[in-house]
């Protein structure tokens, strides 16, 4: 892990315990880092999987906003950049 300025990333790709939208949020240095980092949470939980950098987003934190990841029906999916 590096001294590198934190951003925020999010994940709504992965598998979770049922059939429905599964969401994560990562703060780390860059994409990379942040794969690493929820593979290694994911485990934790009993489920293991390859998360790769085509699965993160960056979220811009320079502009006040909410973001809804999983309405409860849906996994909605948006660019964010």
């Amino acid at each position: 892990m590096s001294d590198a300025p934190l951003k925020v990333f999010v994940c709504i790709k992965f598998k979770g315990y049922f059939p429905v939208g599964s969401a994560a949020v990562v703060v780390a240095t860059d994409k990379a880092e942040a794969c690493e980092l929820l593979m290694v949470e994911l485990t934790k939980y009993g489920l293991k999987q390859d998360i790769t950098e085509d699965m993160i987003i960056e979220l811009n934190t320079l502009t006040r906003k909410a973001v809804i990841l999983v309405d409860g029906v849906t996994v909605l999916y948006r660019d964010w950049e």
